[in-house]
């Protein structure tokens, strides 16, 4: 058993947030707790505790993507290392509402989902239609 199931066996999820945040006290600003254990108890039902390190990166993230900021995420490795299960513990702290569609498997996929939101946006705006070609 894990240092991280054992402390979810032993904790309410109010306890390992603060514990968390105990933990990476040296990384938050005391303004910064109060926001972070909201956004920490809104994902319990996530079911997923892991390194302290990536859950505040997560944090961070949430904030830029708050800020309409765009982040990218790429993990890389051999087969059967885990980078899967990992993107999907990263994709589910970031945003609680994650379904697995939302991940690419590579350029050709990750293109066609921005040529799709460039199409969306475009219409949304009142452009004319884009071709293909000028999102490239």
């Amino acid at each position: 058993m894990t240092i991280p199931q054992l402390l979810t066996e032993q904790m309410s999820w109010s306890e390992l947030a603060d514990y968390t945040i105990n933990k990476l006290a040296r990384f938050l600003e005391p303004s910064e707790h109060k926001t972070f254990k909201a956004w920490f108890l809104k994902r319990e039902h996530i079911g997923h505790f892991f390194d302290y390190g990536l859950i505040l990166r997560c944090f961070r993230i949430c904030q830029e993507v708050e800020n309409n900021l765009d982040h990218f995420i790429v993990i890389v490795g051999r087969e059967g290392l885990g980078k899967s299960t990992l993107s999907f513990q990263i994709a589910a702290w970031i945003n609680p509402n994650f379904v697995i569609e939302h991940i690419c498997y590579g350029a050709k996929a990750y293109l066609d989902i921005l040529r799709k939101k460039a199409r969306i946006a475009s219409a949304a705006n009142g452009e004319p239609k884009m071709s293909p070609t000028n999102v490239e």
